[in-house]
Parts: structure tokens; sequence; C-alpha cells
């Protein structure tokens, strides 16, 4: 408590050059602060780049882009132990070839009976072409005797026959696999009625669970 008896000393002036304290900011001034620098930080760099793209915008751009080029020139293919959705007829032909061996991987449902629909069409032309030649040869010529052009037709089929058993049964076991069944099912195809249970899990849908399958090679 001031004694008001005790004389008061005079106000000295202040220095000049004496270094002032700091003053102490409000409470909450640093966070106003700090966001009013982001803000126009943010506002300066959408200024010189234009606004900031979304990853989400990237991500609809390039599904736009492939939809169109699958749109224009098919689906664009997949890894030879990957299945093959939408498959084109050409895509699932050249696949069951690629695949000669194949017993490891999966094949799509569009995959499979492409394959099968042309196999099935070349395989019905290779045993009806050697009889048809030989009739129309016998009927033509009136000569009981083989033409040379039999025997090439006799030869090409037996080929065809011969080279589409292997790939015949890998891509039937890669669209087992699909399902998410085992290749051991083929086994079925040598007893009786068994190719009809085969024939109904080759027309099931896809599983991801026969992702189990894949094996790249």
């Amino acid at each position: 408590m001031t004694d008001p008896h005790q004389p008061q000393r005079p106000h000295e002036p202040q220095d000049p050059h004496e270094p002032q304290p700091d003053p102490q900011p409000e409470p909450g001034s640093a966070a106003r602060t700090d966001a009013a620098v982001d803000a126009r930080t943010g506002a300066g760099v959408e200024a010189r780049t234009g606004p900031a793209v979304d990853a989400r915008t990237d991500a609809e751009f390039e599904a736009q882009v492939d939809a169109e080029l699958d749109a224009e020139f098919g689906p664009r293919e997949a890894p030879p132990h990957l299945p093959q959705p939408g498959a084109t007829i050409e895509q699932a032909f050249r696949r069951f070839w690629r695949g000669y061996a194949r017993f490891s991987g999966r094949a799509s449902r569009s995959e499979y009976w492409w394959a099968t629909l042309v196999l099935t069409v070349v395989t019905f032309v290779a045993l009806v072409l050697p009889g048809t030649i030989a009739i129309l040869s016998e009927n033509l010529t009136g000569s009981s005797s083989v033409p040379p052009v039999f025997v090439v037709a006799v030869v090409l089929s037996l080929a065809w026959l011969l080279g589409t058993i292997v790939p015949s049964f890998a891509v039937t076991a890669r669209r087992l696999h699909d399902g998410n069944f085992s290749a051991l099912f083929l086994l079925l195809l040598f007893v009786p009625f068994g190719s009809i249970v085969v024939f109904v899990l080759t027309l099931l849908e896809s599983r991801p669970e026969g992702a189990r399958f894949d094996r790249a090679r």
C-alpha cells in the first residue's frame, strides 16, 4: 500500500533504444492467424495453378476413358491366368490357344463359351468334311477310288481333333476354377452322366473365392 506522505518519484522518460517486451497475444489469436495464412496461401495457389484436382476426379476420368476404349476396341485383355470378363469371340479363341496346357488360373464364362462355340463348329466341320468330299468325288467321277483331297481332309481333321484335346481340358479346368471348383471335377467326364454335372458347373457365375487357383507362370 502506498504511503500518501511518501514523495512520489517523477516519471522517467522511456529510453527509445531499450528493447520492449513482446505483446502477449490474445487467446485464440494464433489459431486465427494460422487459419488466415492457410486461407491466403490456398487462395494464392489456386490463383496460380487453378482449383485443386480431387483424386476421385482422376479416377472417374480414367474409368471413363477405359469404358470408351472398351466400347470401341473391346475389353482390354487380362493376363493369361486371370479371367477375361466380357471376352469377345476373338479374345476367347486367342486365349484358348495361349493357355494350351494351362490348368491353373481362371476363365470367365464368356471366354469359355465363345471358345467352346468355335471349337464345336470347327470340330463338326472336321468330322463331316472328309465324308462329304468322298461322296462328292464318287458322284462326280463315278469312281470309288480315294481322291487325294480326301486324304488331306482326313489328315487335317485328325490334326484338329488331336490338337484340341489338351486345350479343351485346360480351358474347362480354368472355368471350373472361376466358379471356385476344383479341376478334379474333370474326372466326371469319364463316368456316366458326369458330363452333365460338368456342363452345369461351367454355366455358374464367377466367384471371387476362385482366385485361390490363380498362379502366374
